[in-house]
């Protein structure tokens, strides 16, 4: 290029700023001196998969283009459970949602009530329903069973449901506990859950009794 003449390119379409886009985190930096800390992340929004605008739909897959800044909001967290020894990542099963289940915490401050999400549809989850694994945490102590996972809803009674609240949680881990199953037998998990307690309590006991 002729000196002191900037390359700049072609703009962006308007439609890419101020809209949220679904992606995945790539990397965890350290903490800003502006608060937060920094990462970058992977675009993996349907809307820019086959996008017909070229320099949309080749941002699939990567990051946010330079110089423009975005702001990462956490939507899938590990707000499950499983028993099941033989489930991996990207395995499809069942999630359990009971009517007992705590509040929803998702984005939310500790202290908030349940009254802070009065168009929560946990009513209307309660029950089994398909899911797809997205990750699962190994224990560190290998004699726990039970691995905290996340979970993607992917039933098409969740997808096509009358309730828009229901909907809209297609595709996205429930926001309140849940277990992770390989079938939907309500009885078999309900018995399985009490069995583990009852062994855990003889283990807790054992150990005080060998301390004694």
């Amino acid at each position: 290029m002729p000196n002191d003449i900037d390359y700049v390119g072609r703009e962006f379409p308007s439609e890419l700023f101020d809209r949220e886009l679904e992606g995945q985190i790539h990397e965890v930096g350290k903490e800003r001196k502006e608060g937060g800390t920094q990462a970058v992340a992977r675009l993996l929004d349907p809307w820019l998969d086959g996008n017909l605008h070229p320099m949309l739909g080749r941002l699939f897959g990567a990051e946010p283009p330079s110089p423009f800044p975005y702001r990462v909001t956490p939507i899938h967290f590990l707000n499950g459970w499983t028993r099941e020894s033989t489930l991996r990542t990207g395995d499809e099963c069942f999630v359990w949602i009971k009517a007992d289940g705590n509040i929803p915490w998702l984005e939310r401050a500790p202290d908030l009530l349940p009254s802070a999400f009065p168009e929560y549809p946990h009513e209307h989850l309660v029950g089994f329903w398909q899911a797809r694994v997205t990750a699962i945490i190994k224990p560190r102590d290998p004699a726990v069973k039970a691995r905290k996972v996340r979970a993607v809803l992917i039933d098409d009674r969740i997808r096509d449901h009358a309730h828009p609240s229901v909907r809209k949680l297609y595709g996205h881990e429930p926001w309140t506990d849940y277990s992770a199953t390989l079938t939907d037998d309500r009885l078999g998990e309900a018995g399985a859950e009490m069995l583990d307690e009852i062994v855990d309590g003889v283990q807790r006991l054992a150990s005080r009794l060998s301390r004694i």
